[in-house]
């Protein structure tokens, strides 16, 4: 910038008294907004004993030193010393003007805000603020336009880098601590729970009276005690799908804990293969429990007990899977303990290789406003209506509606109404979003959004993204998550959804 367009921007200014206080307040109350919310914001996540505390204080305490060291090596000169005019507020500092301290201060509060608090409209007003303080410090003299975007660009690639890094946390406004919470469930009541389930719920002719559903299941207990023994040795090292979650740090039905209790910190999973399923008739359908391992989810503190959604996901998802196993549906799950699957692409892979006839992804919610009122389920599907060469469907997107319209269905049976957040259909519960990055799948059409229904649809895997409920919201928690009983009935749903679906194609 030169003199004259510095001279141009602050002239106006120069020699009018008022405007020129009116600057040196609105400097002050700027620069006050960040220094002061900050603190509160601290206070909070210790008060809700939230690990992210520290990514909260370390964050922009040590990128707040790295540019006061930057600033202070480079040691660039102020506008008044270029210029050599007086600067518009009192301000006599030589040098360490790039980048401006000021605005790199309050635009990292503000990501703070927006990335780890429930108040990301907070967050919003305080990046309002950093851009008219950043005009503010330009115009006053005490810096170049440089300056203040540089500082400004540094904090938000600080805050994209560095509170993407999950530290047990998951997504905005969610308190964790290391405490994990799995749920109990003896294996005497699962045994009766199954066949009371069986019962009520035939999936196929051949289950259609108690009598015979009795008998099916009873044998196919049987086959399963059998099988462990004869297939465990092979099955174990080639797959996470062991039928009894026995390798499960998240422990199935049969073996679980106290919830609330704390559990060892999961080993790195050795790679498996794929087992691929012979080509003998049988559904296979892939549970898909979201999340696990590092990536922890949505995450809340309830009663002094950190709920994880990764915890969650997984106990329904091996509820679900017993109950689908027992009505002679295969069942392959892309994990079965608390492991880190590297992507969503690598679900769907497994799924695929594995001979997957459906895909069916389980989570638990959070609102998208941080609104603590938000409830209800949604279920996530497909817009396109691309068929995939390798696809068995000819119709994978009524297959995909229709199979989550049914899991919606039990879910509002038990009492759960459809979500109007994420701005899912009111109606409908469902939920159907295109992409943005203009990628389009080989026929032409938009690509999906969402990286598991993106890549079902490029194997031509009928799926769906099921939210159960809020874990945002106290009451949703209170309803339908916080006993193993509920958590059943979540299960029983969306077994119950998926069988109808089977049976009625």
């Amino acid at each position: 910038m030169t003199k004259e367009k510095f001279m141009k921007y602050t002239g106006p200014f120069r020699g009018n008294e008022k405007w020129t206080r009116g600057l040196h307040i609105l400097n002050r109350i700027l620069t006050a907004m960040g220094y002061v919310s900050y603190p509160f914001l601290l206070i909070y996540l210790i008060w809700t004993k939230d690990v992210r505390f520290f990514q909260a204080l370390l964050v922009p305490g040590i990128s707040f030193m790295a540019v006061s060291l930057f600033r202070a090596k480079l040691n660039a000169p102020r506008p008044y010393e270029v210029y050599e005019e007086a600067p518009l507020i009192p301000k006599e500092t030589r040098g360490h003007s790039f980048p401006s301290r000021h605005v790199f201060s309050i635009f990292i509060i503000a990501m703070t805000f927006l990335m780890l608090s429930p108040w990301t409209w907070f967050g919003i007003v305080l990046l309002a603020a950093g851009v008219f303080l950043a005009v503010v410090r330009v115009l006053t003299g005490v810096h170049f336009p440089r300056d203040v975007i540089a500082g400004a660009l540094f904090a938000v690639v600080v805050a994209l880098v560095f509170y993407s890094i999950d530290f047990g946390a998951g997504s905005h406004s969610k308190s964790v601590d290391n405490t994990e919470y799995v749920t109990e469930a003896g294996k005497g009541t699962e045994e009766s729970t199954k066949e009371e389930f069986t019962k009520e719920e035939p999936a196929t002719e051949e289950l259609a009276t108690e009598e015979l559903a009795t008998e099916e299941l009873a044998t196919e207990e049987l086959a399963t005690e059998e099988t462990e023994t004869e297939e465990s040795a092979t099955e174990e090292a080639t797959t996470n799908e062991n039928a009894t979650g026995e390798n499960a740090n998240v422990q199935s039905e049969s073996t679980g804990v106290e919830q609330g209790t704390a559990v060892a910190e999961p080993q790195p999973p050795v790679p498996q293969a794929p087992v691929i399923p012979a080509d003998d008739g049988i559904i296979t359908v892939c549970l898909d429990p979201g999340h696990g391992g590092s990536q922890s989810g949505c995450t809340f503190n309830y009663d002094g007990v950190q709920i994880y959604e990764k915890n969650l996901n997984l106990t329904i998802a091996l509820k679900v899977r017993d109950y689908l196993t027992a009505n002679g549906i295969r069942v392959i799950m892309t994990r079965s303990d608390d492991t880190t699957v590297p992507s969503l692409s690598d679900r769907v892979d497994y799924g695929f290789q594995n001979g997957a006839d459906y895909f069916v992804s389980l989570h638990n919610n959070s609102s998208s406003t941080g609104d603590p009122n938000h409830n209800g389920s949604l279920a996530i599907v497909t817009t396109s209506h691309y068929i995939a060469p390798t696809s068995l469907s000819s119709d994978v997107y009524g297959e995909s509606w229709n199979l989550a319209a049914s899991i919606l269905g039990e879910l509002q049976g038990i009492g759960i109404p459809f979500t109007t957040d994420w701005n899912a259909n009111e109606n409908s519960g469902m939920l159907q979003r295109p992409g943005t990055s203009g990628d389009t799948y080989e026929d032409g059409s938009n690509m999906d959004y969402y990286g598991i229904i993106n890549s079902a649809m490029e194997y031509g895997i009928p799926a769906t993204i099921i939210e159960h409920a809020f874990l945002s919201n106290e009451s949703d928690y209170r309803n339908y998550f916080s006993s193993d009983e509920q958590l059943d009935a979540l299960a029983q749903a969306d077994a119950r959804g998926i069988l109808n679906y089977l049976a009625s194609r």
